[in-house]
């Protein structure tokens, strides 16, 4: 689901200064080096120009030079993309021209320059008047430096007598030389800040002149990167701009210009207000009127996905609205309040980012991505969002949970913070019930219902296709379904009944599940889908997104063929500060009967718990991976039993129960034709154990996984030490930290 759905978009800064089509994955580099030959381009001078002027109006000129390196550098710049706002922007590409390495010039001829809708917002291209000049560069090859030069101009000013814009320096790719200048007549007041370089300031014929100058010499790991973004685009918790200014000197002063902008858009016609009326007759308390009018504007309006800012400021008129029967978030918002209005019920837009942080100390409007709607109930604020359409009153996605939204009120404006829970508890559960044949045939039904979180995009998927094909949707989604099984009956709720959980039921057979000979199977409940941790996450310094907080619970009873019976899997019980699982097995009456569950605590564990997070996930993960081995009557039991039951080690008094459960399963996995001999078993029950030891000790030494083991030392000192390893488990595992130790080069541990 893209973040545009829910008016998430990158943030609507009117004056947002960049370079169009750095798009590379960023490696890092020595700083040393000048060539950065791994690098598709090296931008040697990007510099921008900002000149606003008391009325509002403003120009802004960028000029770059682009040392071009190879044929992806080529791609990302051979069609200069500059965008600007058709409504209130004029724009002038001043030049554009290739330096080839033997110092001869290619000139591109302007009159190529083609007008188009930015891709992303073509499907609504007359609900926005955003544009991008499109100009092909001539002659462009790698070694080659490309320069070019573009002129803004802002002729009508979004807000008369005011300016603001935020600057972003680049940090995706290698700059030699950025600068930034943004000057301001003399005489304005204004609200400035820099969060990472400071600027010089001088006073020069009536204006004065704000520079920054810096560089970005190393950029950034692409899975660091990537790492970064994913947690900041789920949180909404970008950070805002590097530069911010804004002639407005207080959030009441843009409060008051927003609410001038939606004043007389927002007054009901006389349509509006008889829809207003029929919606609510019979309903006699406003908590009745209020749900009524905001699900007909939530369900029956559709959401045109345009983020706040990007093409203009000022909703359409209520009226406009009810006719057109879609709009973006200012739209929908316009005529909740003008409907709620008709019944003598207030509601106020609040702005809010669901992308980044807002800095407190800038008064902009460039600061707010989205809009949503507040009705007071005296103290008390219901909040409400209308643009996901199939979300129930009072539900705000996560990345605008518990934070700062403008609220406009006639009173007052100011900062309130969202809730940071949901109006309700989330929560899915699972249950499957079927029947396994004596040929490997199993017949399932399965029922799920889900409430918070998860709701909405399932809700989403199942109003998004027709009835038709929702067979289709739930074979995508099975439990089965990567096994290759065959969905009927496919029933759901409706996806706009949202005062009520999310169902989902359908059978499915699936052949072959007992996988054959093997008399085998894993349990066909869905996976609990917390992310893995890799060796090399163990170093990240930011927060690991592990899920949204909540109960996940499912059972399944698979009724077993008359007279076979089942190996359960070993019991579970974990309890963490982010989560708790439990995970049971048991045959009772020829069914067998598999419970788990799972409580997140947390929405994310923070680094220092990424040790014991890993634990964790691994045992669950292995848990659902974990055959059940049939018996078939008569033939004669395996010796999986025997290692199933195997008991723990004494040298597993320090491990972890994630790691004792890790041993259970190893052992559990031993000789799958069940004809190992008990020294067998024993042997390899051993190298389990070991096994073990070893992982537990790569967790407290993460510094290990950039090195490589000696086993040449390793060997040579376990020999060493081969007397000491059969005292106590203390001392075995004191010699067992020497040992690895030597073999990876660390530091000689104190004991």
């Amino acid at each position: 689901m893209s973040d545009r759905a829910f008016c998430t978009g990158p943030l609507a800064l009117v004056l947002l200064l960049s370079v169009p089509g750095i798009a590379q994955t960023p490696v890092r580099e020595d700083a040393a080096s000048k060539n950065y030959p791994k690098q598709g381009v090296v931008i040697e001078q990007l510099t921008n120009k900002v000149a606003f002027q008391s009325d509002g109006t403003s120009t802004r000129e960028q000029h770059t030079r682009v040392r071009v390196q190879s044929d992806a550098g080529v791609q990302q710049f051979d069609v200069l993309r500059v965008p600007y706002q058709a409504s209130v922007e004029r724009i002038e590409v001043l030049d554009v021209r290739v330096t080839k390495p033997n110092g001869s010039v290619v000139v591109t001829p302007l009159v190529s320059t083609q007008e188009v809708t930015p891709e992303a917002y073509r499907a609504v291209a007359s609900y926005t008047d955003l544009r991008e000049k499109h100009v092909p560069v001539k002659g462009l090859e790698p070694g080659d430096t490309l320069q070019y030069s573009v002129r803004w101009q802002i002729e009508k000013p979004l807000a008369k007598g005011q300016f603001w814009s935020g600057h972003q320096f680049t940090k995706n790719a290698i700059v030699l030389d950025e600068h930034l200048e943004i000057s301001i007549p003399s005489e304005r007041e204004v609200k400035l800040k820099s969060h990472t370089v400071q600027p010089t300031t001088r006073e020069e014929s009536g204006r004065r002149i704000y520079t920054w100058k810096t560089s970005n010499l190393e950029s950034e790991n692409g899975e660091k990167e990537k790492e970064v973004q994913s947690y900041n685009t789920i949180r909404g918790s970008f950070k805002p701009p590097d530069v911010l200014i804004s002639s407005f000197r207080s959030w009441e002063e843009v409060g008051r210009w927003y609410e001038s902008l939606q004043k007389e858009k927002i007054q009901p016609s006389p349509e509006v207000t008889a829809k207003a009326e029929e919606l609510t007759k019979g309903l006699q308390d406003d908590d009745a009127k209020l749900r009524a009018i905001y699900n007909y504007v939530s369900l029956r309006y559709h959401y045109v996905a345009i983020s706040f800012g990007i093409g203009r400021y000022q909703p359409h008129a209520a009226g406009e609205i009810f006719g057109n029967q879609y709009g973006d978030c200012k739209d929908k918002h316009t005529l909740l309040a003008a409907l709620l209005s008709g019944v003598g019920i207030r509601a106020y837009p609040a702005l809010i980012n669901s992308w980044a942080a807002v800095d407190a100390d800038v008064p902009s409007p460039g600061q707010f991505n989205h809009l949503i709607s507040v009705v007071a109930k005296g103290r008390t604020l219901s909040w409400m969002d209308t643009t996901p359409e199939v979300m129930g009153i009072g539900y705000l996605i996560y990345p605008l949970r518990a934070k700062p939204a403008l609220v406009i009120a006639p009173d007052r404006v100011a900062f309130e913070t969202t809730p940071a829970n949901p109006p309700f508890a989330s929560k899915q559960t699972g249950t499957l019930i079927a029947t396994l044949d004596a040929d490997g045939t199993l017949q399932a039904h399965v029922d799920t219902t889900v409430r918070g979180d998860s709701e909405v995009y399932s809700r989403v998927a199942f109003r998004r296709v027709p009835e038709s094909q929702w067979k289709d949707l739930a074979q995508q989604i099975s439990y089965g379904a990567h096994l290759g099984a065959t969905i009927s009956n496919v029933r759901a709720t409706p996806p706009e009944r949202t005062e009520e959980p999310f169902n989902l039921t359908y059978d499915y057979t699936l052949k072959d599940f007992a996988g054959g000979d093997a008399h085998r199977f894993i349990v066909p409940l869905p996976a609990l889908g917390i992310p893995g941790v890799r060796d090399e996450d163990l170093r990240r310094t930011t927060p690991l997104w592990i899920g949204y907080p909540g109960e996940l619970q499912y059972e399944s009873r698979i009724q077993l063929p008359k007279g076979w019976s089942a190996t359960p899997t070993v019991p579970i019980d974990f309890k963490e500060s982010f989560a708790e699982f439990r995970g049971s097995s048991e045959v009772r009456e020829g069914v067998l009967i598999t419970k788990r569950r799972m409580l997140l605590k947390l929405s994310e564990v923070t680094p220092d718990q990424l040790k014991s997070y890993k634990a964790f996930q691994k045992a669950i993960s292995d848990d659902h991976a974990t055959y059940v081995f049939l018996r078939v009557p008569g033939a004669k039991p395996a010796a999986r039993s025997q290692a199933v039951n195997y008991g723990l080690p004494a040298t597993s008094n320090i491990w972890t129960e994630s790691e004792k459960t890790d041993f259970r399963y190893c052992v559990s996995r031993i000789s799958e034709n069940g004809q190992e001999s008990t020294l067998q078993l024993t042997t390899d029950a051993g190298v389990c154990a070991v096994r073990e030891e070893k992982q537990h000790w790569m967790y407290l030494h993460p510094e290990a996984a950039q090195k490589k083991e000696d086993s040449g030392k390793l060997r040579k000192c376990v020999h060493e030490h081969a007397s000491q390893m059969k005292l106590t488990p203390e001392e075995f595992h004191a010699a067992f930290d020497v040992c690895l130790c030597k073999a990876y080069g660390l530091p000689k541990p104190k004991h």
